[in-house]
C-alpha cells in the first residue's frame, strides 16, 4: 500500500487518462458538486444535489458527459430535458436520485433504458403522472430500491408498483395522495425487507393495515399522526416483530417514552432512531428490564431529544452498543460523566450537545485509568 501511494505522489494519476477533461472537473467542483472515484481513480460518481450544489444546464451536461458513471445524483429546477438526456447514455448507472427536476413524461421514458439501475429515488417530480411513477419497476428490470418522496403517487400506482416480484425496499413517504386502503397492496410484494411511509397522511389506520406485512427487516415513520394507543396495538400485532432489525421513528409528535416501551417486543432489532421527539430515552431501562429478551442495540440514535440522566444511565444496560448519536440533546455534567463510562463505544456523536469532545475525552481517561 506505501508503494501504490509513493507511486501516486511521484505519478499522480490524470482523469485525462480516463477520458476525463480538468475543465469537466472544474465546472463540477466549482458548482460545489462532489466527485467519487474508484480504487484506481477512475470517476464513477457525481453528487448534485448537497445543499451548497448550484448547477445550472451546463454543469449537467459536462458531468454527464463523463463516460462509465455507477452512481448519479441531481437536485434542482432550472434546468431543460435536453440536458439531462446524457442519462440514457450511462448504461452501467446503478443508483440515480431525482430531485425537484421539471421534467415530464414524454421526456422522461427515454430515460428508462438504464439495464443496471438497482436503486432510484424521484423526489419531488411534479410533472411525473401516477400512471408513469407505477410503471418504472416494469420498465427497471434491475430495480430493487425504490424511493418516490413528494409525489403524486396515487393508489392504483402504488397496485401497480406491489407487482414487482423482485423489489426488496419501497419509500413513498409524503405521497399525499395515498388513503390507508392503498397500502394493502404492499402485502402482495413477496420480497419487501424495508419500507418508509411518513406525512399527516399516515394514521392509526395505515399502521393498521401495514401490520400484516410479514418479513420486513427495516421500517421508517416519518412525520406521521399516529396516536400512543395506535402504535402500542400495531407494535403488539406486527406480523414482523420477529424479523425488524432497524427502526427510524422522525418528528412523531404524540409518542412519547411510555409509547415505545412496547419496543421491547422485537427482539432482534439491532438499529434504533428516535428523532425529534420528545423522549427522554427512559424507555430504554423498560426495554432492557429482562436481560434474555431484550433488544440488542448495535446502533442508536437519539437526536434531538430531551435525554434524562435516567435514559443516560439506561444504555450502560446495552454492552453491545458501538454507535451512539446525541446530536442536538442538550446534556449536562452529570450526563457526561455517564456517558464516559459507555467504553465500548466506537463511534459518538454529541453535536450541539453543550458537551465539547475534549471534556468528554478528560472523562473518558479518569473513567479508565481513575483520578491520577
Amino acid at each position: 500500500m506505501r508503494t501504490f501511494l509513493y507511486f501516486l505522489l511521484l505519478f499522480p494519476l490524470s482523469s485525462v487518462a480516463f477520458g476525463v477533461s480538468p475543465e469537466i472537473e472544474k465546472k463540477i467542483e466549482a458548482a460545489f458538486g462532489v466527485i467519487e472515484r474508484d480504487a484506481e481513480g477512475t470517476i464513477i460518481g457525481i453528487d448534485l444535489a448537497r445543499e451548497r450544489v448550484s448547477a445550472n444546464n451546463e454543469v449537467l451536461r459536462a458531468a454527464l458527459s463523463i463516460p462509465h458513471l455507477k452512481r448519479f445524483r441531481f437536485a434542482g429546477g432550472n434546468i431543460d430535458a435536453e440536458s439531462l438526456s446524457g442519462l440514457s447514455k450511462q448504461h452501467l448507472l446503478e443508483e440515480l436520485y431525482l430531485q425537484d427536476v421539471p421534467i415530464r413524461d414524454a421526456q422522461w421514458k427515454p430515460l428508462l433504458t438504464l439495464p443496471k439501475l438497482t436503486r432510484l429515488t424521484l423526489r419531488r417530480l411534479p410533472h411525473l403522472t401516477a400512471a408513469e411513477l407505477g410503471a418504472l419497476p416494469q420498465r427497471l428490470p434491475a430495480l430493487r430500491n425504490l424511493a418516490l418522496i413528494e409525489v403524486e403517487l396515487t393508489g392504483a400506482a402504488l397496485a401497480e408498483i406491489a407487482k414487482s416480484e423482485v423489489l426488496t425496499a419501497l419509500d413513498v413517504r409524503n405521497c399525499g395522495r395515498l388513503t390507508a386502503g392503498d397500502y394493502r397492496s404492499l402485502a402482495a410484494m413477496p420480497r419487501l425487507a424495508d419500507l418508509k411511509i411518513g406525512g399527516f397522511g399516515v394514521t392509526d389506520e395505515v399502521l393498521s393495515v401495514i401490520v400484516s406485512l410479514r418479513f420486513l427487516r427495516g421500517l421508517t415513520i416519518d412525520d406521521a399522526l399516529i396516536t400512543t394507543g395506535g402504535f402500542e396495538t400495531f407494535v403488539t400485532h406486527f406480523a414482523s416483530a420477529d424479523t425488524l432489525e432497524t427502526l427510524v421513528l422522525s418528528r412523531n409528535s404524540a409518542l412519547f417514552d411510555n409509547a415505545l416501551r412496547p419496543l421491547k417486543k422485537f427482539p432482534n432489532l439491532k438499529r434504533l432512531t428516535v428523532n425529534g421527539m420528545m423522549v427522554t430515552g427512559s424507555f430504554l431501562g423498560h426495554l432492557a428490564e429482562e436481560e434474555a429478551t431484550r433488544p440488542k442495540l448495535h446502533r442508536l440514535s437519539l437526536r434531538r431529544a430531551f435525554v434524562s440522566a435516567e435514559g443516560m444511565t439506561a444504555l450502560k444496560k446495552y454492552p453491545e452498543l458501538r454507535i451512539l448519536d446525541l446530536s442536538g440533546a442538550a446534556l449536562t455534567p452529570e450526563m457526561a460523566v455517564i456517558l464516559a463510562t459507555l467504553t465500548h463505544l466506537e463511534e459518538l456523536d454529541i453535536t450541539d450537545t453543550g458537551i465539547d469532545q475534549e471534556s468528554l475525552q478528560r472523562l473518558i481517561f479518569l473513567s479508565i485509568n481513575g483520578d491520577e
